[in-house]
């Protein structure tokens, strides 16, 4: 069955969902298993010493053993200009970062028995043209061309709109709360589409995995013996995440010790304490980010990512802000399920098969279509989609020239242009922190030697590359 496919690489997790096209119509976004039956799998890259590409529960399991030929966090380091090591070869983070999403669309593909007609890959919202360049090039390289990029914000947004309607006109406000990371946006919606208005990520984000490590240190603390193995705390760590995860739903769960027979029973009340400070600190600096929009501009608080599970958060949320507060029905796939609606080509005027609000019509208008490529084959018409729901005052303020494949009215700032702080009276306070992202290419450095990767031949996983040397400069 024809389908397009969103996929969402984040700091500790990656997820995919894709939209199946029935007849004329595409059905609502489905997560699909991407790591033995998983929803999810970690992200995280190794690389053997025969240069097998490991990702995922394999790349988890090597850690144990080779530390140092596993990557996490890569898609933080793009635009870095220095090279991952792994195993004493240097690969640059962008690769690195295609290599997984690569990885997840091939999975996919087997799974379907299709390739996708359609491919969207979210990203950092802070991201400027530059590393957005060096993602699609990665990925073209990887088998993967003409890949819609879009702001992992604008994509749970995405998700969050299929299932309450945002009214034309007004704004909300969204905490995307994973494991090591916790950023805060606002967004606008226009007639067809939603736009990034202020984006403001936490300096030290109190995220899921601070609160797994509360939890491990708690049970460590009772815990009667200790000792140095590495696969055995990657398997405690692994016990203490699952546990986390089930106290959203269960009044408390049993962890196993890590060094010694029997486990500890965990309340969830007492949970909650461990973790309020954290929460309480991701609630004070959204509050700070909602105060500058009028209470009859803002619809909705919207809560995704991983962590937004834990109940908690969204009662601190409740209590403290003046506008409802809307948990994602699955947190952790947002992203990715908004991808996918971004994916949808314009077929007309169809609807979603199973009675979706959404039509194709309101595809990311952002997107260029790019033609036949690679075995990526549009569906329905493949003229460019105009941007005539775009914000109509939303413009670039980084001074870098707009992406080609991300037109001007969808190229994302941290700091919204003066006009947009006053268009419709969403009137935005002073950010609480910014991080700037490089928008520029990094300073001359001295060449290196950087490794191509080189996995077994499939569809959607890097080719081999010719060696890079000067011009990686």
């Amino acid at each position: 069955m024809p389908y397009v496919l969103g996929i969402d690489v984040g700091r500790t997790r990656g997820t995919a969902a894709v939209c199946r096209r029935v007849g004329g119509a595409f059905g609502p976004p489905e997560v699909v298993p991407v790591d033995g039956g998983n929803r999810w799998a970690r992200s995280m890259i190794a690389i053997s010493t025969a240069g097998e590409v490991l990702v995922g529960q394999a790349a988890e399991h090597r850690a144990a053993t080779e530390p140092d030929r596993v990557a996490r966090d890569f898609m933080a380091r793009v635009g870095d200009g220095v090279p991952v090591l792994l195993g004493g070869e240097l690969y640059p983070a962008e690769t690195l970062a295609a290599a997984v999403v690569a990885w997840i669309a091939d999975v996919v593909a087997q799974a379907e028995g299709a390739q996708p007609e359609r491919v969207a890959v979210t990203h950092p919202p802070d991201w400027g043209s530059y590393r957005r360049g060096l993602l699609r090039e990665a990925l073209a390289a990887a088998g993967l061309p003409g890949v819609l990029l879009l702001p992992t914000v604008v994509a749970a947004a995405e998700a969050a709109h299929l299932r309450e309607p945002v009214p034309a006109g007004t704004a909300i406000a969204l905490t995307l709360i994973g494991g090591r990371h916790c950023e805060h946006a606002v967004l606008y919606r226009g007639q067809a589409a939603f736009d990034l208005v202020t984006h403001v990520p936490m300096v030290e984000p109190d995220a899921g995995d601070h609160l797994d490590d509360l939890l491990a240190s708690h049970v460590l603390a009772v815990s009667p013996e200790h000792a140095a193995d590495p696969a055995a705390m990657i398997e405690f760590r692994q016990a203490c995440v699952a546990a986390k995860e089930r106290l959203s739903v269960a009044a408390e769960v049993r962890v196993p010790l890590p060094y010694a027979p029997g486990d500890l029973t965990v309340t969830r009340a007492f949970f909650d304490e461990l973790a309020r400070p954290a929460l309480t600190s991701v609630v004070d600096d959204l509050s700070l980010v909602t105060a500058g929009v009028p209470a009859d501009q803002l619809t909705a608080v919207v809560l995704a990512g991983g962590t937004a599970r834990v109940p908690l958060l969204a009662s601190l949320a409740t209590a403290r802000l003046d506008c409802p507060v809307a948990v994602e029905e699955d947190p952790a796939s947002a992203a990715s399920r908004g991808a996918a609606l971004a994916a949808r080509p314009r077929l007309g005027s169809a609807r979603f098969a199973g009675g979706g609000h959404l039509t194709a019509d309101a595809s990311h208008p952002g997107f260029r279509p790019t033609g036949p490529a690679g075995g990526i084959v549009p569906a329905g018409d493949s003229s460019p989609l105009a941007v005539d729901g775009s914000h109509p005052s939303f413009r670039p303020v980084t001074g870098q020239a707009s992406d080609p494949g991300f037109p001007p009215a969808r190229a994302q700032s941290v700091e919204p242009a003066a006009d947009v702080k006053e268009r419709a009276g969403v009137r935005l306070t002073e950010p609480v922190s910014r991080k700037r992202g490089r928008d520029e290419p990094p300073p001359p450095r001295p060449p290196v030697e950087i490794i191509p990767l080189e996995p077994p031949a499939k569809r959607f996983v890097i080719p081999k590359r010719s060696r890079r040397g000067e011009d990686d400069r």
